[in-house]
This record gives C-alpha cells, sequence and structure tokens, in this order.
C-alpha cells in the first residue's frame, strides 16, 4: 500500500472495520511520511483508495491527480 499523497510505502494501518451492507471491508491508513491519512476500499471485486485528509504534521496540499490515478487504477 502507498501513501496517495506522496507516494511513500512507509503507512501504517490505524484501524479496520466492515461495511456489510455495501459490502466492503476498510481500512484507515496514516502515512508516516508526509501524515496523510486515506481509507481502503476492498470488495464486490474492487478495491481503491479515498483520501481523508492530511494529518497534522501534512504540510503539502491536497493532491487531485493522485486521488484518480488510484481510483483508475481500481477501475
Amino acid at each position: 500500500m502507498k501513501c496517495p499523497y506522496c507516494g511513500s510505502p512507509d503507512v501504517e494501518k490505524v484501524r479496520k472495520w466492515d461495511m456489510p451492507r455495501v459490502g466492503y471491508h476498510v481500512v484507515h491508513y496514516a502515512c508516516r511520511n508526509c501524515g496523510g491519512r486515506f481509507n481502503h476500499y476492498a470488495g464486490r471485486g474492487r478495491e481503491f483508495a479515498l483520501g481523508a485528509g492530511l494529518g497534522k504534521r501534512g504540510q503539502q496540499g491536497f493532491a487531485p491527480s493522485a486521488l484518480q490515478v488510484g481510483i483508475a487504477s481500481a477501475a
């Protein structure tokens, strides 16, 4: 798993949960490099990551292109 904000593979799992009504397993990650936080969704034959914002340490802006790349690669 790589951070959708900075591309670093240095991320840690913060928590995880299931969404049985919509059929997804969700893992919330935090990037140790930039402080970004994002959710990784898996289920229904697809997986994708959605940004949840930068953490307190995050100093770079939101990169919509990085999010679009993540969504496109999941499709």
